[in-house]
C-alpha cells in the first residue's frame, strides 16, 4: 500500500534586506547614526504611515496584538514598517452581515472577537485585554500609546534603557496607561500643550471605553487633517516636500494601494513536502 505523501504548512515572511532601526530606539537617539531630534513633519508622518498600515490589517481582519514603539521599524529613509506579527490573530466572521451563518462562523465570531489570552506588552496594552475580552480596538488604544511616545517623547527607564509610550504615575510607581485604568478608568496622560485636534485625537483613541474610541480609517483620516491643516497655515517657503522616489509610496509593511509582493512582508503559506 502506497502512502499519501505528508506535507506540512509554514508560514513565511519575507521582506527586503536593508538598514533599520525601531521607534524606540529612534526617539532615544541611541543609534548615533540617527541621533538627531525629529521635527513635526517627520512625527506627523510616522502617525500617518502607522495608521495606513493598522488600516490594512484591520481590513483583512486581523489584530496585531502586540504594538509598541520597538515593533515599529524605521528604514534609513525615515519610512515606517509595521513588524513582530508573531502575536497577531484573525478575527474572522466581524464583518459578515449574514443572518443565517453556520456553526463554524459563529465558533469563529467567538474564538475571534473575544479572544480569551491576556497577549501584548503591559505597557502598552489597552485596559481590556487583561480580561481577556477584547477587539480590534485594542490595536487601537496602542497605537494611540505610539502616537503619545512620539508626540510627548515621553519615557520609563528599566535599568539602562528607555521605554516611550504613555505612562501615569499611580501610587508612586510608572505604569503603562492601560494598567492604571484597571483601577481608575477616568485617568488619562497628561495632554496640554498640545494642539487641539492632536489632543482629541490622542484622547479618542486612549479612551477606556473601546466603543468610543475610533477605528483606523477614522484615525487615519484625523491624522490627514491635521497634516493638511497645518501645510495650510505653514508659508510657502517653510512647506517641505516628500521624497520623490518611486519607493517612498510603497515603504510601509501594509499599504493599501497596489505593490509588488517582493518589496514587503507579506504572509505566504508554503506547502512542503517532508519525506
Amino acid at each position: 500500500m502506497v502512502q499519501p505523501p505528508a506535507y506540512r504548512t509554514f508560514l513565511q515572511i519575507r521582506y527586503n534586506r536593508i538598514s533599520w532601526t525601531n521607534l524606540n530606539t529612534r526617539l532615544a537617539n541611541l543609534n548615533t547614526r540617527l541621533a538627531r531630534p525629529s521635527d513635526s513633519d517627520t512625527n506627523l508622518q510616522w502617525m500617518k504611515e502607522l495608521a495606513d498600515a493598522m488600516c490594512y490589517l484591520h481590513s483583512k481582519d486581523i489584530v496585531h496584538r502586540d504594538l509598541k514603539p520597538e515593533n515599529v521599524l524605521l528604514t534609513g529613509d525615515e519610512c515606517v514598517k509595521m513588524g513582530d506579527f508573531g502575536l497577531a490573530r484573525e478575527y474572522a466572521a466581524l464583518k459578515q452581515d449574514n443572518a443565517r451563518r453556520s456553526d463554524r462562523v459563529l465558533v469563529s465570531y467567538m474564538m475571534n472577537m473575544y479572544m480569551n489570552t491576556v497577549a501584548g506588552s503591559g505597557a502598552w496594552m489597552a485596559p481590556e485585554v487583561s480580561d481577556g475580552h477584547y477587539t480590534e480596538k485594542a490595536d487601537i488604544f496602542s497605537l494611540g500609546t505610539i502616537f503619545y511616545s512620539i508626540v510627548e517623547r515621553k519615557s520609563l527607564i528599566v535599568g539602562d534603557k528607555k521605554y516611550f509610550g504613555a505612562f501615569v504615575n499611580t501610587r508612586g510607581q510608572e505604569i503603562g496607561l492601560g494598567m492604571a485604568m484597571k483601577s481608575d478608568r477616568n485617568i488619562m496622560v497628561p495632554l496640554d500643550g498640545l494642539p487641539r485636534s492632536t489632543k482629541e485625537l490622542l484622547r479618542d483613541m486612549l479612551d477606556y471605553n473601546p466603543r468610543n474610541r475610533p477605528n483606523a480609517e477614522e484615525v487615519l483620516e484625523k491624522v490627514e487633517a491635521i497634516i493638511s491643516n497645518i501645510s495650510n497655515i505653514k508659508p510657502k517657503e517653510e512647506q517641505t516636500t516628500q521624497p520623490t522616489s518611486s519607493f517612498f509610496v510603497v515603504q510601509v509593511v501594509f499599504k493599501r494601494v497596489s505593490y509588488p509582493k517582493n518589496y514587503y512582508w507579506p504572509f505566504s503559506l508554503i506547502p512542503k513536502r517532508m519525506k
